[in-house]
C-alpha cells in the first residue's frame, strides 16, 4: 500500500505543478484511498493539504468561476476566490487581478450604528444608513433599511421597487431567493422576479424546474411559474437526478418520475435515500428492510439492511470514484459495501456520514473520526 501511496501522491504533486489540476485532485484521492493504518497517522495530513489545493484550483480555474465574475464586474466574488487561491501560488497574474479587484470592490461597514459600503483605501462610497447590510454578490447588495430588506447597486442607488421580509442569499446562478409576506421567490440576475406567483414554501430550483408546494402537495414548476408537474405528491425529494427523475411520494409510497410526470420507478418504497446520479445504487426500503435499486428500478442487492444510504461516485466523469454503500447491519453497527455485496469498511461504526473527496466522518462511541473509503481511520477529529 505504501508504493500505491507514494505513486499517486508523486504523481499528484507532478500535476498540479503543471496546473493539471483536476487530474492531480483525482490523483490525491486515490492516495488517500489506499493509506493503510500504519501509513495513514503520519500521511494523511500532507496529502489532505495537497488535495485542498487542487481542489480550490480546479474549482475556481478550470470550471471557469473567476473568469465569469471577472468578466462580468463581480468584483467582490472574484476578490473571495482570489484571496484563496494566492494562499497556494504565487503566480504574479492572481496578484494583478487583486489589485484589480480592490480598485472596484465595495464591503459593508459599521458607523454610529449603521451600515455602509467602502472600498479597499476605507474611503466611503455609500453612505451608512442602513440597519443592516449583505455583501455584493453579483453587482447587487441587500440591505435592511425601514422596515425592509431591498437592494441596491454600486452608487446605492435602489434598484428593486418591493420590499422583502427575508433576502436568504446569492447563488452561483445569480437568483437569490427573497420572503415577503410568508411567501417565497427569485430575484433574477436582471433584477427582475421569477415567478408572477409566489410560492408557500422555501424554493429549490433545479435542471430548470422549481419544487413547489401548496396546502401540503407537492409538484414543480418552470422559471414562467406554469405547472409542469401537477401537485399531486405528498412529498417530494426536490432535486432531480443525472437520469432526469425526482423521488416523489404517493399513497404514503415512494417512487421516481420524470419530468413529465410519467412514472419511471413504482411507487412502492417505504422510504427512498435521494437521487440518481450517473450509474450509481440509490438505497430503498421495502418490507422494512434496505436494499439497493438502479436508475431502472431493478433490485441489485438483497434487502437485508437496517439502514442504508446510496452509492456515492464522486465525480464519476473526472474518475473519482468513491462506490462504497454506507450500510447499517442488524447489530446497530454502520460499515460500507461495494456493488457486488463485497463489505469494503468493517462494521465497526456507529455512523458513517457522506464521503467528500473519498473521506467520511464516522463514530465510534464518543470518538469522532475521518476514515477512507476502505475504512482505514485517518485521524481523530
Amino acid at each position: 500500500m505504501k508504493e500505491d501511496y507514494d505513486f499517486f501522491r508523486d504523481n499528484g504533486i507532478k500535476s498540479f505543478r503543471e496546473g493539471k489540476y483536476s487530474e492531480a485532485q483525482w490523483q490525491f484521492q486515490q492516495a488517500i484511498s489506499v493509506l493503510g493504518w500504519k501509513e495513514a497517522e503520519t500521511e494523511f495530513r500532507p496529502i489532505y493539504k495537497w488535495m485542498l489545493k487542487a481542489i480550490r484550483f480546479r474549482g475556481a480555474i478550470e470550471q471557469g468561476e473567476l473568469k465569469f465574475n471577472l468578466d462580468n464586474f463581480h468584483f467582490e466574488d472574484a476578490l473571495r476566490t482570489l484571496e484563496r487561491l494566492v494562499q497556494y501560488s504565487f503566480d504574479p497574474i492572481f496578484q494583478q487581478q487583486i489589485k484589480y479587484c480592490k480598485k472596484y470592490a465595495l464591503l459593508p461597514f459599521k458607523r454610529y450604528g449603521k451600515y455602509g459600503y467602502k472600498n479597499h483605501k476605507d474611503k466611503e462610497v455609500i453612505a451608512s444608513k442602513f440597519e443592516a447590510a449583505k455583501p455584493f454578490r453579483n453587482s447587487r447588495a441587500a440591505v435592511y433599511h425601514e422596515g425592509g430588506w431591498m437592494f441596491i447597486n454600486r452608487v446605492g442607488n435602489r434598484i428593486i421597487d418591493e420590499n422583502f421580509d427575508e433576502v436568504d442569499g446569492t447563488y452561483g446562478d445569480g437568483m437569490t431567493i427573497v420572503k415577503k409576506d410568508l411567501k417565497w421567490n427569485f430575484i433574477k440576475p436582471n433584477h427582475k422576479l421569477l415567478l408572477s406567483e409566489w410560492l408557500d414554501s422555501y424554493p429549490i430550483y433545479n435542471q430548470g424546474l422549481i419544487s413547489v408546494e401548496k396546502d401540503g402537495n407537492y409538484g414543480f414548476c418552470n422559471e414562467d411559474g406554469d405547472v409542469i408537474i401537477p401537485m399531486m405528491y405528498e412529498k417530494s425529494g426536490h432535486i432531480f437526478g443525472s437520469n432526469g427523475t425526482v423521488a416523489m411520494r404517493k399513497n404514503n409510497r415512494w417512487g421516481y418520475i420524470d419530468k413529465v410526470n410519467d412514472t419511471i420507478i413504482d411507487f412502492k418504497y417505504e422510504e427512498v435515500s435521494g437521487h440518481f446520479e450517473g450509474d450509481d445504487l440509490v438505497a430503498v426500503k421495502l418490507n422494512n428492510q434496505w436494499g439497493f435499486i438502479d436508475k431502472k428500478g431493478d433490485e441489485l442487492l438483497p434487502f437485508e439492511w437496517e439502514e442504508a444510504k446510496g452509492f456515492y461516485k464522486e465525480d464519476e466523469a473526472e474518475g473519482f470514484s468513491v462506490g462504497v454503500g454506507r450500510v447499517k447491519n442488524k447489530y446497530g453497527k454502520w460499515g460500507g459495501i461495494l456493488p457486488a455485496n463485497k463489505v469494503m469498511i468493517p462494521f465497526l461504526f456507529d455512523r458513517i456520514d457522506s464521503f467528500r473527496y473519498g473521506i467520511a466522518v464516522a463514530r465510534i462511541g464518543d470518538d469522532v473520526l475521518a476514515i477512507n473509503n476502505r475504512g482505514v481511520i485517518l485521524k481523530t477529529i
